[in-house]
């Protein structure tokens, strides 16, 4: 009985042995959907984008270093110059080397899926490799998000997909298009020279205005068939301007479109009914639906949460704002005219500098409107006093205040949170932002403050760029209210205010060895 067991284990433990390693083997041998064919038929047609898709050209027909990285921001049109290459390719408008060449994009993502056995995601990579190699040039790869092949697939050694590649891009036998921000590229790509120097870097640039009411005039019929309406010729116009002045967290010509596409949806969705009740109303033929700049408007406003009524009219506001702001402010005249004068001079909404619309420093005791005075800049301006942005200083003292407000450096991978300052202007671009007690903060918070007001950009602590173009910054502070005192006891105000001011550089409001009094702070109002 025990031997006729003995034989029974062994025998199960053998059909185990076996069933495992035909799991194995059918782990190793299976070949996922890694590489996907790109459709040129399927495509948008690309605009605006010859002078790029001509360098990738002649980089792919290059005898060595024949692979392209196209760098640039999230949304500036890198995957459709690659679209457009494969539409050239179909068309037959490409030289002879690439004549029925094809265009796959390799998925790192779905590569490295499944992959729990070692060796498994080599393999797969080295058969994609062996696979491109094998078609004479014919196969193109395309790496969208092409940083991600640094560290995939890498575990205890140094087997990731960029040390896989990089024998096979020297070899000049694979050509290779790679696709990444600017930012990613200075983390993973330039860190490895090796990598760096297999691809030839195209830059691709946000396109302005102009080009990007061109590339909507393209696409126009594609939407209008899409969704079954007529798109105005005014309302691309309007896009493009629209965007570029209130939607500045992304870039064109992706912000166009998206707005242009959701004007289409919103239009779509309100007008049957209004079209069905004329009908019933006065038995002619269906209205034609059709997309106005009131359309665009209106996505706008519901995206930056700015008021549709006050779109487009920043002159007419900026003209009346002195008397707005003297309806709320009382007792302040000479304070409320000089603010008013600064913003009247930037321009709400017009890039001029690429600086805040205005930087103020509020000097005075408490309770005499410093507060109020930004409070009513936020109403009268963006029509909202929730726009209002307010930082209490004096929570700030501390030395790690700079990563509390603009996020915490890179280096610390444990820190995930963003910037209190830099995500609230990221959710509000227009908005006054106010540092309450400016005195009191941490001295290594006005470095990073002299770079906003100077540039009107900051890069937070994940590499994002948030824009404060849009805004006004104002500084308060109740130092030196005694010297401001002197001037109810008929003291010349100009002696008080140079008293004041010697006494704001001795404590460090604003830092003296940098010249922010006349270059960055606009007006000190008393």
């Amino acid at each position: 009985m025990i031997r006729v067991l003995s034989v029974t284990a062994v025998g199960l433990a053998c059909t185990a042995l076996r069933l495992y390693e035909e799991e194995l083997k059918s782990l190793f041998t299976s070949r996922p959907a890694f590489l996907k064919t790109l459709d040129p038929a399927g495509a948008d047609p690309v605009i605006g984008r010859d002078d790029e898709i001509d360098r990738v050209i002649c980089i792919l027909c290059g005898r060595t270093k024949n692979c392209a990285a196209l760098v640039g921001a999230a949304g500036v049109g890198k995957t459709a110059i690659v679209e457009g290459l494969a539409q050239r390719i179909a068309a037959g408008a490409v030289p002879d080397a690439l004549v029925g060449a094809r265009i796959a994009e390799l998925d790192v993502g779905a590569m490295v899926a499944g992959t729990q056995w070692r060796g498994m995601f080599e393999q797969r990579l080295k058969d994609a490799i062996n696979q491109a190699e094998g078609a004479d040039g014919k196969l193109i790869l395309f790496i969208d998000e092409m940083h991600m092949i640094v560290g995939a697939g890498d575990r205890d050694g140094p087997g990731d997909a960029a040390n896989i590649l990089k024998p096979a891009l020297a070899r000049g036998r694979i050509r290779c298009i790679g696709a990444t921000t600017s930012e990613e590229y200075r983390r993973y790509i330039q860190k490895d020279a090796a990598l760096e120097r297999r691809f030839q870097k195209v830059d691709v640039e946000e396109p302005s205005v102009q080009a990007t009411v061109a590339i909507l005039q393209g696409l126009k019929q594609w939407y209008q068939d899409h969704h079954g309406l007529t798109i105005r010729d005014d309302a691309l116009a309007a896009a493009a301007q629209l965007a570029a002045r209130y939607i500045t967290g992304r870039q064109f010509p992706d912000k166009a479109i998206d707005l242009m596409d959701e004007a289409c949806t919103t239009v779509k969705l309100h007008k049957p009914k209004e079209v069905q009740n004329k009908e019933t109303n006065t038995r002619n033929a269906p209205e034609e639906i059709t997309v106005a700049p009131c359309h665009i408007a209106q996505v706008v406003s519901r995206w930056t949460k700015i008021p549709i009524t006050t779109l487009g009219r920043e002159e007419e506001k900026l003209s009346h704002l002195a008397d707005r702001l003297h309806e709320r402010v009382v007792g302040q005249h000479e304070a409320v005219n000089l603010v008013a004068q600064e913003v009247l001079r930037s321009g709400v909404g017009f890039d001029q500098s690429g600086q805040p619309i205005g930087s103020f420093l509020f000097l005075g005791p408490a309770g005499v409107g410093k507060t109020e005075l930004a409070k009513a800049l936020a109403e009268k301006l963006f029509d909202n006093e929730k726009a209002l942005v307010r930082f209490d200083m004096s929570e700030y003292a501390d030395s790690g205040s700079v990563s509390r407000l603009f996020g915490g450096p890179r280096r610390f991978s444990f820190y995930e949170e963003d910037g209190q300052l830099t995500e609230k202007v990221r959710s509000q671009p227009y908005s006054v932002v106010l540092f309450d007690e400016a005195d009191k903060s941490h001295p290594s918070i006005f470095k990073v403050l002299i770079q906003l007001l100077d540039d009107g950009m900051l890069v937070d602590g994940k590499g994002r760029n948030v824009n404060f173009k849009n805004t006004i910054i104002i500084m308060s502070s109740t130092l030196g209210a005694e010297n401001l005192s002197a001037r109810m006891a008929g003291e010349n105000i100009e002696t008080a205010r140079d008293l004041l001011m010697k006494q704001v550089c001795v404590s460090q409001t604003v830092p003296c060895k940098v010249p922010v009094r006349t270059l960055l702070i606009d007006k000190f109002t008393c």
